[in-house]
This record gives C-alpha cells, sequence and structure tokens, in this order.
C-alpha cells in the first residue's frame, strides 16, 4: 500500500505543491507497478483501499483538526482572552492561526501554516480514489453488485472531497449567473504526472459532484459498505442526505427536497430525543447520527496520547482553549433552549462547546451528516419553493425539541426562511456549516462580539473574503491555477 500511494503523492506534488514537505516524498521508494496490480487483483484488496480513503478523510489536516470548526471560526467563535497554547510546528503557532482565520487576515503565504495541507490532502484523496475507480474496472474476482458498489463508495467520497473544495476556494454557485465563475481543479481521472490540470467553473464541478453522488446513490449496496454496524460507512441513505445537501447550495430545491425525502423515508435512525439530546451530545454518542468519521478504529497508530482534535480549539473543560464561543451565537438562543446548555465555561471564564468536550484521553469522531440538518434542509427547500406549511413543520420538529414553549413561527415567507437559517446555525453550530451557509445565501457576516484586533466585523456579501486564496506553492508549481480575486 505504502509503495502504491508513492506515485499518488508524486502527483499531489507536482500539482499543488508540498511546501516543506516535498523532502519526505523524495526519499520514499520508487513506484513499484507489481504492488499496485496485487492490490486490485481481489477484492479484499480493491475493499482495503476504499477503506484507505475513509482513512485520507480522517487525515489530521482534514476531519481530524482542521475542517470540522473551519466554517464556525469567523462567525461563531471568537479569540481567547486567557491560555491558549502556541505549537512550535505550526509556523506561526496555531492560536495566531486560527485568530487570523476570524479576523479574515488570510493571505496565501499564511496557508502555510497548515491550510494548504488540507488543500494537499484532499488531492491526495482525489488522485487516489481516481486510482481506486480505475483498478475496479479490471478487476475479475468478485460479483458486479460488489465491484459497482465499491466503485460507488470511491466515487461518493471523491463528491465528498471535491465539494469541500469547491467551498473552501470557490465563491458560492449564486456568485454569478449560471455560476461561471472559477471553482476549482476537478481531478475526474488520472491524470499524467506533469498534467497542470486548468480550475473548471463552478457549475461544472456542482454538475460533477452531483453526477458522483447519483451514481452512488444507485449502486452502492450496504450489504458491501457496512463493514460494521458503526455508522462510519456511506450507505444509500447517507448518500440520498448529501445529494440534498449538495443541491441546497446549488439552489437545485426540488431535487434538494426529493433526496431528504428520500433520505428520512430510508433511515432507520431516528431523531434524537429532548430528554437524551443534552447526554448523547456529552458522551459522545448521538443516537441520531447518520455518518461520522470514526477516529478511533481509522487512527489505530495513535498511541497513548490521540492527536490534535477540535476540543482544543472549542471544547469544554479544555484550559487553554485557542477560541471560544462569541456570544452573538449564544444570544441567538432563547433562554429556555437546552441548547445553551451544550455551552459552559471553563475556569477561565471562557465559554466553550460541549459538543467538543475535551478530554486528554479520547478523541471525538467529527459528524458527516445527521438527521436534524436534514429535517433542516427540508425545511429550507419548502421555504424556497413556497410550501410554507410543510416548511413550518421541518422547522418545528427540530425547534420544539430545544424550545419546547415559546412564539410560534412567522407566516410570511420572508420572515420564516430567516428563522430556519436561525435555526440550522443554532442546531448545527460547531458542525462545520455556518460560514458556507451564509456564503451560499449570499448573506453578510456580522459580528457585534468583535475583538478589536478584526479589521471588519461585518463583511458585506459579496467578498473575496468568502473563500480562501489558493495556497501560494500551488499556483507557482500549477500556472494554470488563477489566483482568487482579492488576494
Amino acid at each position: 500500500m505504502k509503495q502504491w500511494t508513492t506515485s499518488i503523492l508524486l502527483m499531489v506534488m507536482i500539482f499543488c505543491g508540498l511546501g516543506s514537505g516535498c523532502n519526505e516524498f523524495l526519499t520514499v521508494e520508487s513506484q513499484d507497478e507489481l504492488s499496485r496490480a496485487d492490490l486490485f487483483s481481489t477484492v479484499r484488496g480493491a475493499d482495503a483501499a476504499v477503506v484507505g480513503l475513509y482513512r485520507q478523510l480522517a487525515d489530521g489536516n482534514y476531519y481530524q483538526f482542521r475542517f470540522p470548526v473551519y466554517a464556525d471560526i469567523q462567525g461563531n467563535m471568537a479569540p481567547t482572552t486567557n491560555g491558549g497554547t502556541v505549537d512550535p510546528t505550526a509556523g506561526l503557532g496555531a492560536r495566531r492561526a486560527f485568530g487570523r482565520l476570524h479576523g479574515q487576515d488570510v493571505t496565501p503565504e499564511l496557508l502555510a501554516t497548515g491550510l494548504p495541507a488540507l488543500y494537499q490532502q484532499a488531492y491526495t484523496l482525489l488522485f487516489q480514489a481516481n486510482d481506486v475507480v480505475d483498478g475496479l474496472a479490471t478487476l475479475t474476482e468478485g460479483s458486479p453488485e460488489q465491484l459497482a458498489s465499491l466503485t460507488a463508495e470511491a466515487r461518493a467520497l471523491r463528491a465528498v472531497t471535491h465539494f469541500d473544495l469547491v467551498r473552501l476556494f470557490a465563491q458560492a454557485p449564486g456568485f454569478s449567473a449560471g455560476a461561471e465563475h472559477p471553482g476549482i481543479a476537478l481531478i475526474d481521472n488520472i491524470p499524467g504526472i506533469f498534467d497542470l490540470p486548468a480550475r473548471s467553473s463552478v457549475a461544472q464541478v456542482y454538475a460533477f459532484i452531483i453526477d458522483d453522488l447519483e451514481a452512488a446513490a444507485a449502486d452502492l449496496d450496504p450489504e458491501f459498505s457496512r463493514r460494521s454496524g458503526l455508522p462510519q460507512w456511506l450507505t444509500p441513505t447517507v448518500v440520498y442526505g448529501l445529494l440534498a445537501r449538495v443541491n441546497a447550495y446549488a439552489s437545485n430545491w426540488e431535487a434538494c427536497k426529493t433526496w431528504a425525502d428520500r433520505c428520512l423515508e430510508t433511515t432507520t435512525d431516528e431523531l434524537t430525543p429532548a430528554d437524551d439530546y443534552l447526554t448523547e451530545w456529552r458522551e459522545n454518542q448521538l443516537s441520531e447520527v447518520l455518518w461520522e468519521i470514526d477516529l478511533q478504529r481509522l487512527l489505530f497508530d495513535i498511541g497513548d496520547t490521540p492527536p490534535d482534535n477540535p476540543d482544543r480549539i472549542i471544547g469544554a473543560g479544555n484550559p487553554e482553549p485557542l477560541l471560544r464561543v462569541n456570544d452573538d451565537l449564544i444570544d441567538l438562543h432563547a433562554i429556555n433552549d437546552l441548547r445553551r446548555s451544550l455551552i459552559r465555561s471553563n475556569l477561565n471564564g471562557e465559554k466553550l462547546s460541549e459538543k467538543w468536550t475535551f478530554d486528554s484521553t479520547v478523541i471525538r469522531n467529527p459528524i458527516m451528516l445527521r438527521v436534524s440538518e436534514v429535517y433542516l434542509l427540508r425545511a429550507e427547500a419548502n421555504v424556497e419553493l413556497g410550501q410554507l406549511a410543510e416548511a413550518t413543520a421541518d422547522y418545528l420538529t427540530i425547534h420544539r425539541r430545544a424550545v419546547p414553549s415559546g412564539p410560534a413561527p412567522p407566516s410570511e415567507q420572508a420572515l420564516l426562511r430567516q428563522e430556519i437559517r436561525d435555526e440550522r446555525r443554532r442546531e448545527l453550530a460547531f458542525e462545520g456549516h455556518h460560514f458556507f451557509d451564509l456564503n451560499r445565501w449570499g448573506a453578510d457576516l456580522v459580528r457585534t462580539d468583535c475583538d478589536n484586533s478584526v479589521a471588519r466585523c461585518t463583511v458585506t456579501y459579496p467578498d473575496p473574503k468568502f473563500i480562501l486564496p489558493l495556497p501560494f506553492d500551488a499556483t507557482l508549481r500549477n500556472p494554470n491555477l488563477s489566483q482568487n480575486p482579492g488576494y
């Protein structure tokens, strides 16, 4: 497996750059074609390659640490006034780097302190996913159904990764007519080792993501993909929920509703009851999770000390958090909203989240999809389609669990739309959605709990700062990658 991935990493090095990490990749063994041939000569080997894609998602530069909280850093978090250790391996230090993200003080050079590693990791996964799809096409062992299911898994994970990249590095589809503005470089096959692909349009990227997910929805078989009873594996139900999410970003509201319906109709997971909601969050056992990354099993070699997790950034109980919950988010909750109880202060008075409770001996799993989000996606689709009674019903399903008594939701479409958006912010806080949501809605970033070190407390849409610049090393090595305006 090591020799198989060496060629993948060499392509990533040439395509997007690896900065100081290049030396490591120049010292590994050269590609051994037989090792790849062996890997894709049996179903067991191909299955291991697919599991390896999940492992790539779990990397410390991806969902293990950085990505799950990126979308909350600007709007739902604020710099701490106490504590916060500086990581000497992170260039400027993790606390300062996250503080600069919060302040929208981002440059291509700053990304050398961590986020280009996310960029690199995502493209590594894409190259590897395409290699898996290509290898499965030549495999003769196994039933056609099993091979189709494995291919579907690889395509779904490829879609998830493209979706993450296009949200980070490209403006949302509504930014231009027909979403013809620059997206990201699509990796839809195994490129030549010196190929330097340019950026596809956002419309092309979303069409490719949806095509991958729809193909996965048709061919994925849980008999093969559910390797255990845990919600760490893709199933058709999960893919239906992902399709609802992606179509919401693209404002394809009929499709969003259709896929949300299918997800909720086929899932066996019930919405977590109000009586269990707080306990399940605190114990990291939320029953309504449809898909999560099981870091404990994928990162089997972590040893006695778990690696970095978002609990280091915002976790309740952390004596030295990197960021805190801001008052804007807290004030959005009614006094009797049980979700307020998931926000508590440490000994320094920093307000932190129990969704990421700090424990030096435990690593918590990032949630990729849960039932509550699917209800809120369907509520959003219904309000945009003018089906206000249905939108209200889905909104109340989530809201009344947290706030059993209170005023009725508004009946006018624009006001109900905003209430659903506010509910999405409350319910999905610190799960990686808020800043991406503002971008796709074309909404301003407004912060009243705003540190005096922040240059702009309000960022009016549209603005270059709603997305990140491409890492400097990527544009240097690939002249076909145009930099984002404003950087």
